[in-house]
């Protein structure tokens, strides 16, 4: 993606000497996951009714990286509401805070 030029320049202000690495990351594919419902499957038996593999995401023991040629929400297990397409950054504020079951 060409990003204009202006918005480079304040970015690399802003960043400094990490200004490299943040050009390196935005040439990175993205990744892609989704959170298991607990409330509705294990992720054991989600796994195996998934026509994909999944990869724990390490912070969070719902989360899952799937592959990203894969779309999982056009699947009948996403309609079923058994996981959410979900970032996997934003796993972490529940992964950190005191988050009770059912909650």
């Amino acid at each position: 993606m060409k990003l204009p030029e202006s918005f480079l320049k304040k970015t690399e202000s802003l960043f400094g000497e990490e200004y490299p690495l943040y050009l390196e990351a935005m040439e990175k594919d993205s990744v892609h996951s989704l959170r298991i419902n607990t409330e509705k499957v294990s992720p054991e038996d989600l796994s195996s009714a998934l026509p994909f593999a999944l990869e724990p995401v390490p912070w969070c023991k719902e989360g899952f990286y799937y592959p990203a040629d894969k779309r999982p929400g056009t699947l009948p297990q996403y309609y079923a509401g058994l996981y959410y397409i979900q970032e996997a950054s934003a796993m972490i504020p529940a992964a950190l805070l005191p988050v009770q079951e059912h909650e």
